[in-house]
């Protein structure tokens, strides 16, 4: 069986839009044809390496491309899935595949689609993968109709079974709910069957722990030496940030 060849590919029409922005699209290519996935991911040409074929000069470029290449190993894993099933691999069937699974029924789709044209950081816009990413894992597509009450309460003991924190937990909720309320406000699912009306966040106080005048002295009178001396520089970031009441991480 002849192996479908997938590569990203921009400005494939050579023409900018208005914006003099080009769409990002995937390309799947057997026995001399070739079809067209859109990911709906728009960018200026110096926005585009077309050397690596990856998103550069974006202050967003490590999340878009990590979504980038999420979406082409989606496409791949319908090829596989058409493959379990005995179906014969064509481009027309692995198209046909996708389309079933589109925006309008696919919250997983929506989810992609929606970090990637959010104006977030990009710190925050990995955070929010890492929320999609753990959400495919527990199901591979989730459609919207499946966001029920007892579907996010399962979610999240499936995440306390994985061994997160509670307020690691309530942080993925968080964007959980975010993205199903940008759903509900943009008609793709109805208010009624609203699943955070009934499920509750849950978090804890943290209780931190303080160092005393004596111990920060002890830190301070350190000497680092050998193999160590390297962390000289690490303890005196340390020490400013106790001193100067700054979060250190």
């Amino acid at each position: 069986m002849d192996k479908i060849i997938y590569s990203l590919v921009y400005n494939r029409k050579k023409s900018l839009n208005k914006k003099g922005m080009a769409l990002v699209q995937v390309e799947a290519y057997l026995n001399r044809k070739k079809k067209y996935f859109s990911t709906k991911v728009y960018l200026s040409p110096d926005q585009w390496d077309f050397k690596k074929r990856m998103v550069k000069n974006h202050p967003n470029a490590d999340a878009i491309n990590h979504m980038l290449y999420e979406f082409m190993a989606e496409i791949e894993k319908k090829e596989l899935g058409l493959w379990q099933q005995g179906k014969q691999i064509s481009l027309d069937s692995l198209k046909n595949s996708m389309e079933n699974q589109d925006d309008s029924t696919s919250f997983i789709a929506f989810f992609r689609n929606e970090i990637a044209k959010s104006s977030l950081k990009e710190s925050t816009k990995r955070n929010h993968l890492s929320t999609l990413e753990l959400l495919r894992s527990y199901k591979k597509d989730v459609s919207f109709s499946e966001l029920t009450f007892e579907f996010i309460s399962s979610f999240d003991h499936y995440l306390q079974q994985k061994g997160y924190h509670t307020n690691t937990i309530a942080k993925h909720m968080k964007h959980l709910k975010r993205h199903i309320n940008v759903a509900i406000n943009k008609e793709y699912m109805e208010i009624q069957k609203y699943a955070f009306r009934k499920y509750k966040i849950k978090s804890v106080e943290n209780n931190h722990t303080h160092l005393s005048p004596e111990e920060l002295g002890k830190i301070e009178s350190l000497e680092l030496g050998g193999r160590f001396t390297k962390l000289e520089k690490t303890k005196d970031a340390f020490l400013f940030c106790c001193y100067a009441g700054l979060r250190y991480s």
